[in-house]
């Protein structure tokens, strides 16, 4: 194999990390724009059924009314599992571009990972989703473990 093919191989590699990128930040999007609202949407519903969840006997709560935030709760671990998985996988493959921009036939020809990466953004992003997946989970959760029994919150 030649230098002239082994730089085909690495463009080709780049690539395919490049489609892959874009693929891991369309999941990624669509987990938080199509996810997020139903978790919302699970919360809100049970907020407007507390009074009447409360009325009927269930034998590990006392009564119905923690099961819609408690559900929410576990939908909401499912949403941030997947999140951090695809986001740990889009990190993984800007490493790998940024690899391939790094050897030195390509350095100063491919640079558009380069520049489009910084590590101070990268962290901003993880602390802020971390921030509203905890605070998400942490008020549904706490919704749902204050409603065990008989207490009853008034709406």
């Amino acid at each position: 194999m030649d230098e002239n093919d082994s730089d085909r191989l690495f463009i080709e590699d780049w690539k395919v990390t490049k489609d892959r990128i874009k693929h891991f930040d369309d999941i990624i999007l669509k987990i938080r724009l199509e996810g997020i609202p139903i978790a919302v949407a699970l919360f809100s519903l049970g907020y407007y059924l507390i009074p009447t969840l409360q009325t009927y006997e269930f034998p590990i709560f006392g009564n119905a009314a923690p099961i819609p935030f408690l559900s929410a709760s576990l939908y909401i671990c499912g949403l941030m599992g997947m999140d951090v998985v695809h986001f740990i996988l889009l990190l993984d493959s800007v490493k790998h571009s940024i690899w391939i921009e790094d050897l030195p036939q390509f350095r100063g020809k491919l640079q558009i990972t380069t520049k489009l990466t910084d590590d101070k953004i990268t962290f901003f992003h993880i602390l802020y989703t971390a921030m509203f997946y905890v605070s998400i989970l942490a008020v549904s959760s706490y919704m749902g473990f204050a409603l065990f029994g008989d207490v009853v919150i008034p709406v």
